[in-house]
């Protein structure tokens, strides 16, 4: 999913980041996804700087605005 002028997020970004944006936390979103906690930080790492961001709230916040969010 491309994000305004921001690089495209694949798909299990874009499940990751409507989760977090939901408030579950990165076990809980594993736990969801049926993969290990180490890879949705990898996830996350990812999903920053693609969206220009440098926090959950700032990821949050945009993932909001694009509809991800609750």
């Amino acid at each position: 999913m491309k994000v305004g002028g921001h690089r495209p997020l694949s798909k299990r970004e874009t499940e990751v980041l409507t989760l977090l944006s939901r408030g579950c936390t990165a076990s809980e979103v594993a736990g969801m996804l049926r993969i290990q906690s180490v890879t949705v930080n990898d996830h996350i790492k990812s999903i920053y700087p693609k969206l220009g961001v440098n926090n959950r709230a700032g990821a949050v916040v945009l993932a909001s605005k694009i509809g991800l969010g609750p």
